[in-house]
C-alpha cells in the first residue's frame, strides 16, 4: 500500500532502499551530489555487489561527485537528455518523489513522495496500475540513455534490470539466453502445466524440455517402452547423481525433473552465464544417465 513521505520520510527511505537491496538498484534522479551517510550506504551496496544503476541528467554531474560515484565497482552510470523525474528502487520498494539525491535538497527543501511496497502491489488494484506505469516510465527512459559507466556483468552479459522486467520479458529474456548458450539448440516461450515455459522439443531424440523454475524432462515413448525403461532405470536410481542437481522420477508416466542442488559449491557466485551452463552441463548429464536405459530398452 503507498505510504506517503516528508522529506526527512524521503532522506531515510533512499538510504533504506539502498541498504536493504537484495541484488540491484535503480536510481533516476537529475542532479546527484550525496550526503555522507547516502554515500556510505551505496559503497556498502557496492560491496555486497549489489548492481547498481544510476541516470543522471547529461552535463549535470560535477567533477568531484563523478569521481566519488565512478569508484563504486558495480555502477552502470547513464546520463539522459531531458531527465527530471526523481525514482529510487530495490526488489521490495520504490519511492517516486520530488528530491534529487542531493545533500541540499536533503538538508533544507521541502519536499514530498510516496512509497510504494512491492510486496503489497497486489493488495491494491490502483497501486499495481501506478507501479506498473511508473515501470514503463523508467524501461523507456533506460532506453533512451546513453552508458558512460558499465559494470563487469553489463560487461558480459549486457544492460538487463530484473527489477523493471515484467513476468514476460523474464520468459523472454531467459529463452533467448538459453538459445545463445546452448547454441544448437531451440527454446521458445510456451504455456506447459498452465506456467510460462522456455521449451525446447525434441531437444533429444523423443525427448523434451521445459524449463522454469525447474526442468521438466517429457520421455515422448510407447507405454510398454516407458515402462520397461523406468524399472530397469530405478535399480541403479540415486537423486544426487547428476552433480550440482537432484532429480526425480518416480512413475513411468511421469515427467522426469531436475533440480538445482541450492547446497552445491558451483551455484555459489555463479554468474548467470555459468548459471545457464551448469544447467546445459545437468540436462545433459541426467540424458546420458538415463541413455543406459533407454539404449537397453530399444
Amino acid at each position: 500500500m503507498a505510504r506517503f513521505l516528508n522529506t526527512d520520510a524521503i532522506t531515510k527511505g533512499i538510504e533504506e532502499i539502498i541498504e536493504n537491496a537484495e541484488k540491484e538498484l535503480l536510481i533516476i534522479v537529475p542532479y546527484i551530489r550525496t550526503w555522507e551517510r547516502l554515500q556510505k550506504s551505496l559503497e556498502k551496496a557496492d560491496k555486497r555487489r549489489i548492481e547498481i544503476t544510476i541516470i543522471y541528467r547529461e552535463n549535470s554531474l560535477k567533477a568531484p561527485e563523478r569521481k566519488k560515484i565512478e569508484e563504486l565497482n558495480n555502477l552502470n552510470l547513464l546520463n539522459h537528455p531531458t531527465v527530471h523525474s526523481k525514482s529510487y528502487m530495490n526488489e521490495n520498494e520504490l519511492i517516486l518523489c520530488s528530491m534529487n539525491m542531493y545533500d541540499h535538497s536533503a538538508a533544507n527543501n521541502r519536499e514530498m513522495g510516496v512509497l510504494f511496497d512491492m510486496d503489497d502491489k497486489g493488495e491494491s488494484s490502483n497501486d499495481l496500475e501506478l507501479i506498473q506505469d511508473a515501470i514503463e516510465e523508467m524501461k523507456a527512459i533506460v532506453h533512451a540513455s546513453q552508458v558512460e559507466k558499465h559494470s563487469q556483468k553489463t560487461k558480459q552479459e549486457g544492460l538487463v534490470i530484473d527489477l523493471l522486467m515484467s513476468e514476460d520479458d523474464r520468459i523472454q529474456a531467459k529463452a533467448e539466453f538459453l538459445n545463445k548458450t546452448f547454441i544448437n539448440k531451440r527454446f521458445e516461450v510456451a504455456n506447459f502445466d498452465g506456467f510460462l515455459s522456455c521449451s525446447c522439443l525434441n531437444y533429444f531424440e523423443n525427448i523434451d524440455i521445459h524449463f522454469a523454475y525447474r526442468v521438466t524432462m517429457c520421455l515422448n515413448f510407447p507405454q510398454d517402452r516407458l515402462n520397461q525403461v523406468f524399472e530397469h532405470h530405478k535399480e541403479d536410481y540415486e537423486e544426487f547423481r547428476i552433480g550440482g542437481f537432484k532429480y526425480y522420477w518416480n512413475y513411468p508416466n511421469q515427467h522426469v525433473f531436475l533440480y538445482r542442488n541450492t547446497k552445491h559449491k558451483m551455484w555459489k557466485e555463479a554468474s548467470k552465464r555459468e548459471h545457464f551452463e551448469h544447467w546445459k552441463k545437468g540436462i545433459d548429464g541426467l540424458i546420458n544417465h538415463l541413455r543406459k536405459s533407454l539404449d537397453k530398452h530399444q
